[in-house]
């Protein structure tokens, strides 16, 4: 998930800084499998900037808001099968539109939704990375797709 670290230092930092009473300082023990992440380094020094820093990195690297666009599409269709399909035929023909506009958009998928299967719909995603990825719909999709732009995660 795009932002899994920040909420990671969001929660992490909320829950030290609760730590203490009044005027007494707290003390807090972060105990973590990934004691070098940037999320726990940062709460750990009581150094957001650190954190910040090193996300602002990542994301630009990997053209994230705010350095580019995400766009999730995802679809839903009572046919498993179906689903799996209409999934990956939509990923290849914007990966064919991707590559004859030079739009400079990454087709990232087709993978099944983290909640694979809701309200009796089998859901499938296909993601666009980059500056302006909404070039590629070409005015929008019909059902039985949605679309979030920018999503709030990805899963």
């Amino acid at each position: 998930d795009e932002r899994a670290a920040e909420r990671t230092y969001q929660l992490l930092r909320q829950a030290v800084g609760r730590a203490g009473r009044g005027d007494r300082r707290g003390r807090a023990i972060l105990q973590t499998y990934q004691p070098d992440h940037p999320a726990i380094r940062a709460v750990a020094e009581d150094d957001p900037t650190e954190f910040y820093d090193a996300e602002l990195a990542l994301r630009e690297r990997f053209r994230s808001p705010p350095f580019g666009r995400l766009v999730k599409l995802t679809v839903g269709m009572a046919d498993r099968e179906g689903a799996e399909r209409e999934a990956a035929a939509m990923a290849e023909r914007l990966r064919a539109r991707a590559a004859e506009r030079g739009a400079g958009v990454v087709v990232l998928g087709p993978a099944p939704a983290y909640i694979a299967r809701r309200a009796d719909r089998w859901r499938w995603n296909v993601v666009l990375r980059g500056n302006d990825p909404v070039v590629l719909l070409d005015g929008g999709l019909d059902a039985p797709w949605s679309v979030d732009v920018d999503p709030e995660s990805l899963l």
